[in-house]
């Protein structure tokens, strides 16, 4: 969504895909333990299940084996 000034002079929210075609950005994740007062990070590919594809694929056949052939 981007700002928008209309005629009244407000600004509004336009749906938009104003970040189409762009290369996602990367993310870490920290934890924290309170116990022993230390934070590590935790790496998204290391996730049990993160590249599974999720079981309500298998409702949309079409769909499913097209994912299945991306892994």
């Amino acid at each position: 969504m981007s700002d928008n000034v209309t005629e009244t002079g407000y600004a509004t929210d336009i749906n938009g895909r104003s970040k189409v075609r762009v290369a996602q950005r990367s993310s870490e994740f920290y934890i924290y333990d309170r116990d022993k007062e230390t934070v590590f990070s935790l790496k998204n590919d290391s996730i049990p299940g993160i590249r599974e594809i999720p079981a309500y694929f298998k409702d949309y056949p079409a769909v499913y084996e097209k994912m299945k052939k991306g892994q």
